[in-house]
This record gives structure tokens, C-alpha cells and sequence, in this order.
């Protein structure tokens, strides 16, 4: 509403395209600059070859000159915010981190002694839906009497003299350790006689996808994740975590299974350097399906165009994950590279066609843009921040 207002109040602003433009880099929104850009060529199907330059390069100039304080004034309204409603920007990351499943912290282990007797007898899940027990894993018990070290599954049941190690992050081992009983020096974890760890690359197909209480993996391979890291995310695991091609699991098993578990999770960096093409080629080409798709709108129709048709169905078929035997996600690096090449080729093709008439528009209505910008940008996170400390708290 605001862009729109400036459209009639605004001296300079007078052209939709350069409008559009500015709100794109106001929110750096490239993939709706790229929209706005495909509209265009719809639009004005009847141009020569230097008119549509000209009118391709209107909606750039707006996002170029918006596009700096669009980054530089979130970051500005954060602080702002935080120091008008003292915000605690660590404790609120925690927060998010331990709801979530994410280890905002570094993990560690520690191993307590079970001598709560509200909890003799109980199983392992029992405990952790009474308590509401999140972010934490127990990997390792060691029976009262015996001197076998085992794998803590759901099933697994406490009784008094047990030692368990518990994984999680520092903040949530002091609150969880009362549970349980006293902290003991047995470093269960460092004890590799009959069960080790190994961390595993995930890169099998078969396993990408399917959340891990699917996978049993107690039941098939006796073994259990204690950690995933996917890309620099800490993920603490639970039944509903999905695995990702590329994530870096730690598995405790016992020692002769360790390599069967390997080749069970694929634990190739080669193979994760692949992209299936089957399933980039599929999703790209129902996306321009989609993207041509008429949408009624008051006065005319609309179309997604080859930027929103894509995004709409990769947003679609990352929330499936997998259909069959074709898995719609890739690793992370492969993801992030082809992401930023495709803005970076975008960018440079776009900016190939505007660049000619760049320097006299940026001239003419640059200082105007920059302002408004400023001000979509300043409002939009305003009324986010706003949104989310009032409302989604």
C-alpha cells in the first residue's frame, strides 16, 4: 500500500515498472524482480528491440537503488527494536533453537546416575512425553549390574543404579539432570570396548527423505543418531527428523556393525557432489507449467511467469521431500551453489539489458527511489517485528 501510495503523492514515481522495482529491492526479493521482469515482456509483446530494453531497465533501476538499504535497514530495525523493548536476542535464539529442535549450543555429554525413584521402572518414551523432555538424546545406559554398555531406545527401561549418558546442549543438561539424579564421572562415551561412534555422511537415496522412526534404525542395524549437522545447523534428532542429502550424522552402534551402518546411510562425498537431474528436470518443467497457468484477476488475467511458477513448486516439492524413488531436495552445497549462480546469471542478463540507460534514469530519479526505499523497507520490518514480539510471541 505504501509503494502504491507514492505513486500518486511521490513526485518522480510515476511508473509502475520502477515501482515494482523498488519494492523488490526494498524486501531483496529477487525472484519477484525476476517476475516483474517476465510481466513486462508479456505486457509489451509489440516493442522493438531498444524500446523493451528501455522498459526492462525501469524496474532494475529500482531495485538496485533499493536494494542496499533493503539489507543495511532490517539490520537497523533490529537493533532498533531490540534496544526499545530490551530484546535478548541470545535468549530468544535459544528459545527458537530448543522448540524447534535445533542446537543453538555447542552439544555435550554427561552421564548421571538414576536414583530418582519417581522413575524406577519407567520406559524411556514414558519419561520423555511426561516431562516434555526437548533437545535431548539419551545415547548410552549402563545397567545396575552389568558390565555391558547398551543403546537407549524408547523401549529402554531406568531402574535405580542405572548410569545414563545424556547429549544436549550445557543450559538443558543442568534443567534435565534433577530428572534423572546426581551427575557421575563414568564417561561412558570415551568407554569404545562393544559400542563406538562414527560420523556418516548421508548421501544413500533410499534413506533421503523418510523420517527417522521410519527407518528403525534400532530395530534393522542397533544403532541410534545422537547428532545431525546440516550445513552449519546443529540438529538434535528425533523420530520426525528427516534426513537430507549431505547432513552429517553421528551414529553410536556397536563396533563390528559401524561399517554396515555406513553403507546403510551411504557415507559418500562423491555421491552427494551429484545433482539428480531427473528431478530438477521434472520440477523445472512443472514449474513453467504452472507459471503458465492463467490466474483471473479484476480486469484481466494473471500469470506466475517462469520465476513464481518454479518457486511455487519447488516450495511444494521440498515440502514433499520425496515421491517414490525420486527425491525432490539435494545436498545443501549443491543447493546454495545453484541458488547463487542463478541470481548471479539473473543479475548479469538483466543488468546486460538495463545497463545502457542505467546512469541517466539513476540520475533522474535516484535520490527519490533511495528515500522511498528507505521507508518501505524501515515500515515493512517495523510491522514484522512488531507482528512477531505481539502476536506470534
Amino acid at each position: 500500500l505504501i509503494t502504491i501510495s507514492f505513486y500518486y503523492f511521490v513526485p518522480g514515481l510515476q511508473n509502475g515498472s520502477i515501482l515494482s522495482g523498488l519494492y523488490c529491492g526494498s524486501l531483496t526479493n529477487t525472484p519477484a524482480l525476476a517476475t516483474v521482469v517476465d510481466t513486462i515482456k508479456n505486457m509489451y509483446p509489440n516493442l522493438s528491440g531498444a524500446q523493451l530494453d528501455q522498459k526492462l531497465s525501469e524496474p532494475v533501476i529500482g531495485y538496485s537503488v533499493a536494494y542496499p538499504f533493503g539489507v543495511i535497514g532490517v539490520i537497523l530495525g533490529f537493533q532498533l527494536f531490540k534496544k526499545l523493548f530490551s530484546i535478548n536476542l541470545q535468549e530468544e535464539s535459544e528459545k527458537i533453537a530448543r522448540t524447534m529442535g535445533l542446537g543453538g549450543e555447542e552439544l555435550e555429554n554427561e552421564d548421571v546416575l538414576v536414583s530418582n525413584p519417581k522413575i524406577f521402572g519407567w520406559l524411556v518414551r514414558e519419561i520423555f512425553k511426561a516431562k516434555d523432555l526437548k533437545g535431548l538424546i539419551l545415547s548410552r545406559i549402563k545397567h545396575k549390574n552389568s558390565e555391558n554398555i547398551e543403546i537407549v531406545t524408547g523401549e529402554t527401561v531406568l531402574e535405580e543404579g542405572d548410569i545414563l549418558t545424556m547429549v544436549a546442549p550445557r543450559k538443558i543438561l543442568d534443567e534435565v539432570t534433577p530428572i534423572f539424579g546426581p551427575r557421575v564421572d563414568t564417561r561412558l562415551h570415551v568407554q569404545r570396548d562393544n559400542l563406538d561412534y562414527r560420523r556418516i555422511v548421508v548421501s544413500n537415496p533410499e534413506v533421503i527423505g523418510i523420517p527417522l522412526g521410519e527407518l528403525d534404525l534400532h530395530k534393522k542395524l542397533q544403532a541410534t543418531i545422537t547428532r545431525v549437522k546440516r550445513g552449519d545447523i546443529d540438529i538434535i534428532p528425533t523420530n520426525e527428523t528427516v534426513l537430507q542429502a549431505g547432513d552429517r550424522i553421528r551414529v553410536v552402534a556397536s563396533r563390528k556393525d559401524l561399517d554396515t551402518v555406513g553403507k546403510f546411510f551411504g557415507d559418500s562425498f562423491q555421491s552427494i557432489a551429484h545433482i539428480d537431474y531427473i528431478s530438477i528436470s521434472i520440477g523445472i518443467a512443472l514449474g513453467l507449467l504452472v507459471g503458465l497457468i492463467p490466474i483471473p484477476m479484476p480486469g484481466g488475467t494473471f500469470h506466475l511467469g517462469f520465476a513464481g511458477g518454479p518457486l511455487i513448486v519447488a516450495l511444494i516439492l521440498g515440502k514433499i521431500g520425496r515421491t517414490g524413488g525420486i527425491v525432490w531436495t539435494m545436498s545443501y552445497n549443491a543447493n546454495l551453489t545453484l541458488r547463487q549462480m542463478g541470481v548471479v546469471l539473473f543479475l548479469a542478463g538483466i543488468g546486460l539489458k538495463a545497463g545502457y540507460s542505467f546512469g541517466k534514469n539513476v540520475e533522474a530519479y535516484g535520490l527519490v527511489i533511495l528515500i522511498s526505499g528507505m521507508v518501505v523497507t524501515f515500515v515493512n520490518a517495523s510491522l514484522m517485528m512488531l507482528i512477531g514480539l505481539r502476536v506470534l510471541k
